[in-house]
């Protein structure tokens, strides 16, 4: 008879995973259109901690290297808890954990010489060596019909970065009013199951908590990410909607900017290229914003996977510079989110005054310049982008916000909690996200066509509030807040770096007068930008070169 499962063990004793011991490996001898029902069990010693199961096209994720089988439903089995299946919403198509099933999770053969498949005699699990011990043939695989679905939205992600909430006492700073370090601040309490429910219902469907709070989100249609628990709950990895451990990396342009580490860098260039390679730096070290992360909490907690990594691919920057975006995404983050504090009438007065542009003061128009930057910049750089709304953003911008983001794209849709005037209440959180939902459910796949028209400036500079406005201890606008780009400062080509701006911002407002859709770039000399019908080159001469593409 057919051998339908085989079972492994971890010689010398060397599990990647605390309290795992062996794996059962399963296949269903039924053919389903010729697609093969795998389950997984993970034991500790003849105990079953927990176990998945998925249906495939192929068995070739089983053999080194690149895969193309196609996994079309997968479900878990918990020790404790619900069976679940995990969905698309949009699609109703499996979504599998997100760190990768068949590229990191899964045991697979040592080499493609193995044929005897799927039960290969030896492999690896985790970068930890494992052996075949034994086989059998009873059939022994959960039942996937009936189990509950999970059906989570891939496409918008809504939500905060705080387990907590206001005490519901309403505004304390509206949008615009100075205020300083201070004035008072709102009175905070931890979020209980209740909140947590409002906040489903509203259409939240992220959540970073900490541990005491998992129960809240783990068999909810929402996503999670946790510092905690890993040593007592393996089966995190394997839920689909897992993110993992970092939510975002904070404020690395702003990081530079206020610690005033431009402050001698004498060219835009040598500061974008800092920022660059600040980025990189932290995306790709071991620190709570690196990708690292997630492994580093794993092994503080026992996990051993020897030479392996599994890094956590997919989670954005959030910024409050908003011209940072091209070169935080350049420097290879997978996403970016705007601090969104939109003041039109603000910043169309200070594009006046420091540029001596007419640049129209109607929320419209105010938020679809900064939409250009992002959605120029995660085009450019293949990658997810949103905005955040903060208590500082003028109301009648923020009724706009989300739906104008939505419909260039964009995928994060979040809101600041706590501190003072960035804080926006827990009420009107829960009434935003309520309203954007049922714009969505409205206008689904009414999406803005992707823009015909780039205006480009040169590389290395910046074009937002942080720049055309005064800060700290400089009283003229500055890029980078460095002395040596003051806006009436000359650049290498002896031209004020405030004209460059200037003639690239005329640009912007004719666009937005004409109401023609455009994104905005930051191209190098050579650079192309093929997929514009028409690119408006603003050079550091501050020439003007329109190209035809």
């Amino acid at each position: 008879m057919t051998e339908t499962w085989a079972r492994y063990e971890f010689p010398g004793g060397h599990s990647p995973v605390p309290g795992l011991s062996h794996l059962v490996l399963r296949r269903s001898t039924a053919a389903e259109h010729s697609n093969s029902w795998i389950q997984l069990d993970f034991q500790k010693d003849r105990t079953r901690l927990f176990s998945i199961s998925f249906l495939v096209t192929s068995l070739d994720f089983l053999f080194p290297g690149p895969s193309d089988t196609q996994i079309l439903r997968y479900c878990i089995f918990p020790g404790e808890g619900a069976p679940l299946e995990f969905v698309s919403r949009k699609t109703g198509n499996a979504i599998p954990p997100k760190l990768g099933l068949l590229e990191h999770l899964l045991p697979r053969s040592n080499t493609h010489s193995d044929r005897v498949m799927p039960f290969f005699s030896e492999g690896s699990y985790l970068g930890q060596r494992i052996r075949k011990t034994e086989t059998g043939t009873d059939d022994c695989l959960f039942k996937t019909e009936g189990v509950r679905k999970l059906s989570l939205d891939e496409e918008i992600l809504i939500g905060t970065s705080r387990p907590f909430r206001d005490t519901g006492v309403g505004r304390l700073h509206p949008p615009g009013e100075s205020w300083t370090e201070e004035d008072k601040d709102y009175e905070y309490t931890q979020l209980g199951p209740g909140d947590y429910q409002r906040m489903i219902e509203a259409g939240m469907n992220i959540f970073r908590v900490p541990a005491e709070h998992l129960d809240h989100v783990l068999e909810e249609p929402v996503f999670f990410l946790i510092r905690e628990t890993y040593e007592s709950s393996p089966d995190l990895l394997y839920r689909s909607n897992f993110l993992g451990s970092v939510m975002y990396m904070d404020e690395p342009a702003w990081l530079i900017m206020s610690n005033h580490l431009a402050d001698q860098i004498q060219t835009p260039g040598a500061a974008a290229t800092l920022l660059c390679e600040l980025t990189r730096g932290r995306y790709e070290g071991n620190g709570n914003y690196g990708q690292r992360d997630l492994q580093k909490l794993l092994g503080q907690a026992g996990y051993a996977f020897s030479e392996y990594e599994l890094l956590q691919p997919d989670y954005p920057c959030w910024e409050t510079v908003a011209s940072s975006a091209w070169y935080e995404m350049e420097a290879g983050i997978g996403g970016w989110c705007f601090e969104s504090r939109i003041r039109p009438v603000w910043f169309s007065e200070l594009v006046k005054n420091v540029l001596n542009v007419d640049f129209p003061s109607d929320p419209d128009a105010c938020i679809r310049y900064h939409l250009a930057l992002f959605a120029g910049a995660a085009g450019r750089f293949k990658g997810k982008w949103g905005v955040a709304v903060y208590g500082q953003t003028d109301a009648n911008a923020t009724e706009l916000l989300f739906p104008m983001a939505y419909r260039r794209g964009a995928s994060y849709f979040w809101f600041w909690t706590s501190d003072r005037a960035h804080h926006v209440p827990f009420e009107e959180q829960l009434a935003y996200t309520q309203a954007f939902r049922q714009f969505v459910e409205r206008n689904q796949g009414a999406m803005e066509a992707a823009p015909a028209t780039a205006v480009s400036f040169p590389w290395g500079y910046l074009c937002d509030q942080y720049t055309l406005n005064t800060y700290y201890d400089h009283a003229e606008p500055r890029m980078w807040f460095s002395r040596h780009m003051a806006l009436d400062s000359k650049n290498a080509s002896e031209v004020p770096y405030g004209k460059v701006l200037q003639t690239g911002m005329q640009e912007v407002a004719h666009l937005l007068e004409s109401d023609t859709p455009f994104d905005i770039l930051f191209l190098k000399e050579g650079e192309l930008a093929p997929e514009y019908e028409t690119l408006i080159r603003v050079n550091e001469d501050a020439s003007l070169d329109r190209v035809l593409q």
